[in-house]
């Protein structure tokens, strides 16, 4: 009975030590420090629009073109948000951005004019649309679609009329080259002609005037008239 109730209580001492060893060291270790989250202190927003090339603009900065590479970083509050591209309507939107939240905007462009450029050999000419004017050149702006009359005029040129179809949201360019008026035309040819022919009856004219009197003085002796000699006449054929 000595040897077992020996034995029982050695067995027991055993296992008290081996579960000891294992508790120590949990109770030793150091918990883990839990690390503190800082809060994001920005938000995200993605512009997508259909329209490729329109510029995004927020709180008035330009900060790139569609489709954007990347979501815009923005500081959490109301931002207003302008995409727009020539010759479409503008979108215009006030988003509300959260600090650690992404934000989405689809900005739908609709096409609604042309561009439209016009140039020309004149400086200064003009350019009408549905006989209106609208600029002068060079030409460059927005026009509604639509079948239109364009006119380019310049003083002291023939005008240039052409019937145009603008399309929306398409470039239409014009290259315009104006000839002068037959007015000024003939005008020109005839400037060194019409000096020439000046100084032309201004010889013929001293030359006639100057026949006149000699022949006058031939005619005129001693109070009698005496007619001129077949040799003093001039010959104006």
């Amino acid at each position: 009975m000595a040897r077992i109730r020996t034995f029982t209580w050695t067995s027991v001492l055993t296992t008290f030590c081996f579960f000891a060893g294992l508790i120590a060291p949990v109770a030793h270790a150091k918990p883990p420090r839990n690390k503190r989250r800082v809060p994001p202190t920005t938000g995200l927003l993605q512009v997508f629009s259909v329209a490729q090339g329109a510029n995004v603009e927020v709180d008035g900065r330009p900060l790139g073109k569609t489709p954007l590479s990347t979501p815009l970083v923005l500081r959490p509050g109301s931002h207003a948000v302008r995409v727009w591209k020539r010759g479409h309507l503008e979108f215009l939107e006030t988003v509300e951005i959260f600090a650690g939240e992404t934000a989405e905007l689809d900005a739908d462009l609709i096409a609604v004019a042309g561009m439209v450029k016009v140039y020309a050999n004149v400086p200064g000419a003009q350019v009408l649309i549905d006989g209106k004017l609208a600029g002068g050149i060079p030409f460059d702006k927005d026009i509604p679609t639509g079948k239109h009359r364009l006119s380019v005029r310049a003083k002291g040129h023939a005008s240039f009329v052409q019937d145009v179809e603008v399309v929306a949201g398409k470039w239409l360019e014009l290259q315009v080259r104006l000839n002068p008026s037959e007015s000024m035309a003939s005008a020109r040819e005839n400037e060194g002609s019409v000096v020439k022919q000046w100084w032309f009856w201004t010889i013929i004219g001293a030359v006639v005037v100057g026949g006149a009197a000699t022949g006058l003085a031939l005619g005129l002796q001693d109070g009698k008239t005496v007619p001129a000699s077949p040799s003093d006449v001039i010959n104006l054929q």
